[in-house]
């Protein structure tokens, strides 16, 4: 968005008829396009001890979803909803194609645990498919170039109600772990969340039209 766009909304608001509002406005439009390049890049995750309530929440999801099991030629993304029950996609690199196995939990850990913290699994649903091994090379380059580029956020990121997505896959033999907060979906992140949400969807249902707009989307964004 250029600034006369970002400055025409700015009006919806009230008329920029001083020279301290159009300053209101720049200082604004700046914040928004430091905003926008964070969203284009997932943050790396640093894991440590928290024994919160918040903490030991995703300690044991990490736990029901086995996520340090993960190896090499394995992709895992842990979604995690604000009030929907968290989810985990593995993509599996096998010698002729490529494996996809997609777990969705009954209902939200999170809403069960903060009721009764005792709570230490909940029931699942697994579905899987295969996928076939060109685009599943794309899907593994975009994703292993996404964790090698991942980031720390310049500046401070406001975290509300969305979906965080965690993206980890074992690199140069240890695990690298990211992730990112319900990304505007216009930016770099954005779209390579919409992809991997695309996936979900054709697990039970592979058609030739969802690929296809998978790896046109892929090739648009190593352009």
């Amino acid at each position: 968005m250029t600034f006369e766009e970002y400055k025409r909304h700015f009006e919806m608001f009230g008329k920029i008829d001083t020279a301290e509002k159009i300053s209101v406005c720049e200082q604004q439009y700046q914040r928004y396009l430091l905003h926008m390049e964070n969203e284009n890049y997932f943050e790396p995750v640093e894991d440590h001890e928290d024994s919160s309530i918040v903490g030991r929440y995703k300690q044991n999801l990490c736990n029901i979803f086995q996520v340090d099991k993960i190896k090499e030629d394995q992709i895992y993304l842990l979604i995690t909803p604000s009030f929907e029950p968290e989810s985990l996609l593995i993509i599996e690199r096998q010698k002729h194609s490529y494996n996809l196995v997609y777990t969705k939990l009954m209902e939200s850990y999170w809403t069960t645990f903060y009721t009764d913290n005792k709570v230490a699994d909940v029931g699942r649903i697994t579905s899987s498919c295969e996928l076939k091994k060109d685009i599943g090379d794309s899907i593994f380059k975009l994703l292993t170039k996404t964790i090698g580029e991942a980031r720390k956020p310049e500046g401070k990121k406001m975290v509300l109600d969305g979906t965080m997505y965690r993206v980890s896959a074992i690199l140069n033999g240890m695990q690298k772990v990211v992730s990112q907060h319900s990304p505007d979906e216009s930016s770099r992140s954005g779209k390579v969340i919409a992809i991997l949400e695309q996936l979900i969807e054709i697990i039970e249902h592979l058609d030739s039209n969802t690929l296809l707009s998978i790896k046109a989307k892929i090739e648009a964004l190593e352009n």
